[in-house]
């Protein structure tokens, strides 16, 4: 139960993350906000296609392949921060969103797997709570301890 929190709580960072990061994307990138918000929207789908994808995979080579391919490629494309260009940054972030998307299907069918049927509602809710506090809070106090040495000084993010 306590994997699977934290494999939630690493799912719901990604998305809280990028609000922190899109002001400084903007002067580093040269682009408008209406360009920089193409990045979340990214995310959000790849989130969306990996659920189903990462899905189907579990259903047909089994749930713990599942998650360790979608764990090795979240690890793989979670150098988007790095990419040169504001196209290769959105094309990485949809595969990170598709990888971190494909652990939260995975990841409620072996939790509902696993606990027994009398306690399976509570567990499941406390679960998805935890993993989304933890990764909002998460994302927040990185982003605080992070900013001032990785920040961008001219935007003050």
């Amino acid at each position: 139960m306590g994997v699977l929190a934290i494999a939630l709580v690493i799912d719901v960072m990604k998305p809280a993350s990028l609000g922190f990061v899109t002001p400084g994307m903007r002067i580093e990138y040269g682009v408008d906000a209406a360009k920089v918000s193409l990045l979340p929207l990214c995310a959000l789908i790849g989130t969306a296609a990996g659920s189903f994808v990462w899905g189907a995979l579990a259903d047909f080579y089994g749930r713990r392949a599942a998650m360790l391919l979608s764990a090795v490629m979240f690890v793989g494309t979670s150098i988007c921060g790095a990419m040169p260009s504001f196209r290769w940054n959105l094309a990485m972030c949809f595969l990170m969103g598709a990888a971190a998307g494909g652990m939260l299907p995975i990841a409620y069918a072996l939790l509902a797997e696993i606990m027994p049927t009398k306690h399976r509602g509570w567990s499941l809710v406390l679960v998805g709570g935890i993993g989304t506090i933890g990764g909002y809070f998460a994302a927040s106090e990185l982003s605080a301890l992070l900013q001032p040495f990785f920040g961008c000084a001219l935007c003050g993010s």
